[in-house]
């Protein structure tokens, strides 16, 4: 529906105090794509990953090398999907209100607003839906179980999965359950059955519901739920990653994270970063203003991550 003079006939006139905006622009909110992405830029309309996997250990020599087969990883293919909308404005409205409140500028302002809001809507989801399997930017995920999940699998012939290589948990966050997802975590394998070494920088990724328990965690140095003064061995050891939109799916759900890998499995690409434009419609002088964007997002690999869904 265009913006019309009818609709804003307090605007067309002189005498009002104040008129504010419904507008919360992109950097009054949290960016949470470059805190948990890694951005990419691509000139294609499906970018795909793939993994080699590790030399396998050496053997004991006895005269002559045993062969070290390597094998193949997963590949996972992600498209780039399209965005985009218009505002259609009446010319005597934009020349008539008193406000400057509907200007060529501000309304390409908020439909950049709107793009980014779209775009950080997307990238929660890959968390907050981490037991699924489908996908709105993934269309070929090889290994072919969700991000998070007590099935991942590997292609090395011979490797239990048994252990190492589950990350699926049901936990509410406490001081405890922390630890023993750390733990967990620490004994991730890589394809081979290996343990899966990285630097380890620890991270909570909560809701809001969850903040403070994350932070007194985190930042409670002794006497952690007791009156003694015992040392909180957890102190410091997290960075806390409040996403205040995982709060829209759930308020008890958390993860903890290892950044380092996070930053590497998370991908976000630009295909198109958001293009505005303007036009003027010959016949009724209406203002026609738009966005188009145009992205994908999505993760190549598990390992960074131990979601729990709690029950």
């Amino acid at each position: 529906m265009p913006n019309v003079s009818s609709a804003y006939t307090k605007l067309l006139f002189e005498g009002l105090k104040k008129v504010s905006v419904d507008r919360q622009t992109f950097v009054e909110q949290a960016n949470m794509i470059d805190k948990v992405y890694t951005r990419v830029s691509s000139d294609k309309a499906t970018e795909e990953f793939y993994s080699v996997g590790q030399v396998p250990d050496v053997q004991d020599f006895t005269g002559r090398f045993s062969e070290l087969s390597m094998v193949p990883g997963y590949s996972t293919k992600i498209e780039a999907k399209q965005f985009g909308g218009f505002v259609e404005t009446e010319r005597t409205l934009m020349d008539d209100e008193q406000y400057g409140v509907m200007t060529l500028g501000s309304i390409e302002a908020g439909l950049v607003d709107a793009a980014n809001r779209g775009r950080e809507d997307s990238a929660v989801k890959v968390v907050a839906n981490a037991t699924s399997s489908s996908y709105d930017f993934i269309t070929n995920q090889e290994e072919g179980v969700a991000l998070a999940s007590n099935s991942h699998t590997t292609k090395t012939v011979g490797v239990s999965t048994t252990t190492g290589f589950d990350n699926l948990g049901t936990s509410v966050l406490n001081k405890t359950s922390a630890a023993a997802t750390r733990i967990l975590m620490r004994k991730f394998k890589n394809p081979l059955g290996r343990r899966y070494s990285t630097n380890r920088r620890w991270g909570l990724l909560v809701s809001d519901s969850n903040e403070f328990k994350a932070g007194e965690l985190n930042n409670t140095p002794w006497g952690l739920d007791s009156g003694e003064r015992t040392v909180n061995m957890q102190a410091s050891m997290y960075q806390i990653i409040v996403w205040e939109r995982m709060e829209d799916f759930s308020v008890s759900n958390w993860a903890m994270v290892d950044l380092d890998m996070m930053k590497k499995n998370m991908i976000f690409l630009d295909r198109i970063k958001g293009e505005t434009e303007r036009e003027r419609d010959f016949m009724t002088k209406a203002i026609r203003q738009s966005i188009y964007d145009r992205y994908s997002l999505g993760f190549i690999d598990w390992r960074h991550i131990f979601w729990h869904q709690v029950t």
